[in-house]
């Protein structure tokens, strides 16, 4: 694989063409910049199959050479020091990103994965949809399903509700679809906790702007407007209560169990 590194520390640029050349040797290092202007030219010219790139870059970030680059027809692995923001934007696209000190066992997992995603020809759309979320409002951001057949983007307004099936979490969609993906429901709950769900019982994850009343009785439990019944955990009901107060109790019904 053609590649290169936009990395702004020598010796992180050094470290990492190290591991590679020993543990990844079908990887070809063709060249290093790091900064934003010299990374988006450097893509450019040698218009390499995978990037490894820096989130956090000289005078500004990785995400920004993305943004300036007419095609994104290439893989990349993001590599950043522990940044909520960064690692939650690359999340919500099912890209692969490594955390510095790099790990050799990630790195060639990582190495892999975007080797086998190398033969489906033309444009990234995952990268795509990280750019158009940077670029837009991310009040409603496009987040990345990834399937066992496809990947699916989906509007996170669009999401009614999540169910845990194991290690696997299902997504119920407004339109009436229902999508299975291979990660845990933990997972998606501390990527869409900031987008008014909440995770009343281990199993389920809810949307906010779904909920449509909150039946009390024995822990009670909550109808949403797909006509799901979600239970609320005995140890969670307080939290719950708290989190539905303030200008949604005018909204939420909240009504005792006949």
């Amino acid at each position: 694989m053609k590649a290169i590194i936009i990395e702004d520390e020598i010796l992180g640029i050094k470290s990492l063409s190290s591991l590679l050349e020993r543990y990844c040797p079908q990887v070809e290092i063709c060249g290093t910049a790091m900064d934003v202007e010299n990374g988006s030219n450097l893509i450019r010219e040698v218009q390499p199959e995978l990037v490894f790139l820096d989130v956090q870059l000289s005078g500004g970030t990785g995400f920004e050479i993305l943004k300036q680059l007419e095609e994104l027809n290439f893989q990349v692995i993001f590599i950043t020091a522990f940044s909520q923001y960064a690692i939650k934007a690359i999340k919500f696209n099912a890209l692969d990103y490594l955390l510095k000190p790099i790990d050799v066992d990630e790195l060639k997992i990582a190495v892999e994965k975007a080797e086998k995603q190398l033969a489906q020809k033309g444009e990234n759309p995952q990268l795509k949809h990280l750019v158009q979320n940077q670029q837009e409002s991310n009040d409603d951001p496009l987040i990345t399903l990834p399937t066992a057949e496809s990947l699916e983007f989906i509007r996170i307004s669009e999401i009614v509700r999540c169910k845990a099936e194991g290690a696997y979490t299902l997504f119920f969609i407004q339109d009436g679809r229902q999508i299975l993906v291979s990660k845990h429901i933990k997972v998606y709950e501390s990527l869409l906790n900031e987008h008014s769900f909440y995770r009343p019982h281990q199993s389920h994850l809810i949307n906010r702007q779904y909920l449509q009343r909150f039946i009390k009785g024995d822990g009670g439990y909550l109808l949403m407007n797909d006509g799901s019944s979600i239970p609320v955990s005995k140890h969670r009901r307080s939290d719950f209560l708290k989190w539905i107060a303030g200008d949604q109790l005018g909204k939420i019904r909240i009504v005792k169990d006949q």
